[in-house]
């Protein structure tokens, strides 16, 4: 029995070492390949992620890390906005929304004052989805959804952001 989790050890390190080279040498399909087959899934997320190829690290999410979901959504709608894909945007802020609440643990409440370090975390995760929705829902036309979620908001320099992002499109 220890022998054969010795060999299996070996394995996955051997896979894990050539995966890092292949990296070296561009080849990142084999190279992923290859962390997942060395049970290193969070590490092939994290190279797609590196190289801002957002859809494969989030099939990779979806199948092995789904508790990246919410967080990687997120990354992949910014890089949306601001390349102006609005529409593209709205879609995975709303994907990130989701994947967010189902992610905080039994549902619990997201008072502060009751919250886990990993709870803040999702709740401030929240917090940008929500300002991600309004701006891409202003930019894509629908201006009272957008000003709505603003105006529901704490944050000051939020809300003057969409006011001139709203004074920008002439609404």
């Amino acid at each position: 029995m220890v022998l054969v989790l010795d060999r299996i050890s070996k394995e996955s390190e051997a896979k894990l070492a050539m995966a890092h080279i292949l990296m070296l040498l561009e080849r990142y399909d084999v190279a992923e390949k290859l962390l997942i087959e060395a049970n290193r899934p969070n590490e092939a997320l994290q190279m797609r992620r590196d190289l801002y190829q957002w859809k494969k690290a989030l099939d990779i999410a979806n199948e092995f890390c789904h508790e990246a979901i919410s967080e990687l959504a997120l990354e992949y709608a910014l890089s949306q906005e601001y390349a102006g894909e609005y529409h593209s945007a709205l879609e995975l802020y709303e994907n990130a929304k989701r994947a967010n609440l189902n992610e905080v643990v039994g549902g619990n409440s997201l008072r502060k004052e009751d919250m886990t370090e990993n709870e803040n975390k999702k709740r401030n995760e929240l917090i940008k989805i929500e300002e991600g929705i309004a701006r891409a829902c202003i930019r894509v036309g629908l201006h009272e959804k957008g000003v709505h979620i603003a105006n529901k908001s704490e944050s000051k320099a939020f809300k003057k952001q969409c006011a001139e992002i709203l004074e920008s499109l002439k609404v």
